[in-house]
């Protein structure tokens, strides 16, 4: 594993169609790095309550890619594993847990559509799940880069939801470009879920959390 890494990239580009070619040239220049970041996030999640820390410490390591910040890829991992460990249950677990009842609610009324009350049930059980999904975008970025209370870090990743909307349902939609593929295609797709998937997926949501990111570091 290197020591450090040290991107020559200043600045961000204006243009939506630079922003998504700097993003995979990001991606290109830290692929390695994507690799070892997947593999300690599928580890530090084996214990399944940890789901929500391992998510801030790898949007940690995201934004230290994009933003070309020197780093330490294992050492400064853990470090904000363990510092913000109780903060992200706090915070995402209750959000996790939210979407995780979404999900189900949606599956299990998917079959039975043809009845008026299951057709609500699964619409609004989607609604919620693309809130919850929304809201993860910016907020496990956030607890990464900002020190805000629990509350108000709820509060600003709603509010960013639909401020930067067309940065969160882009980033959305390639999660779910890239999440449905892989899952339909098991076991022949479980090397992208081990290798990659899960890096690309919190890089893709630091990057569309960046402009909230600043303005919550703004003066007041």
């Amino acid at each position: 594993m290197p020591q450090s890494k040290k991107n020559s990239r200043d600045g961000k580009p204006p243009s939506l169609l630079r922003e998504v070619s700097w993003f995979f040239k990001v991606l290109y220049e830290n692929l390695f790095e994507l690799v070892q970041l997947n593999f300690l996030w599928i580890l530090s999640c084996l214990p399944l309550v940890t789901i929500p820390a391992a998510c801030t410490a790898a949007c940690r390591i995201s934004l230290r890619m994009l933003q070309q910040e020197d780093y330490r890829l294992g050492k400064e991992f853990w470090k904000e594993f363990r510092r913000s460990f109780w903060r992200s249950l706090q915070t995402g677990g209750p959000l996790l847990l939210c979407g995780v009842l979404c999900g189900i609610g949606a599956v299990s009324s998917y079959p039975m559509l043809a009845q008026a009350a299951h057709y609500g049930w699964f619409l609004l059980s989607c609604a919620g799940l693309a809130l919850v999904c929304g809201m993860a975008v910016h907020l496990f970025p956030l607890m990464a880069a900002v020190e805000l209370p629990a509350s108000a870090l709820l509060k600003n990743a709603f509010l960013l939801y639909f401020f930067c909307l067309p940065r969160t349902l882009f980033a959305l939609f390639l999660v779910i470009a890239l999440t449905l593929p892989a899952v339909c295609l098991l076991p022949y797709a479980f090397p992208l879920l081990l290798l990659l998937l899960f890096s690309v997926e919190g890089l893709l949501a630091a990057a569309a959390a960046l402009p909230g990111i600043s303005l919550c570091k703004q003066p007041e």
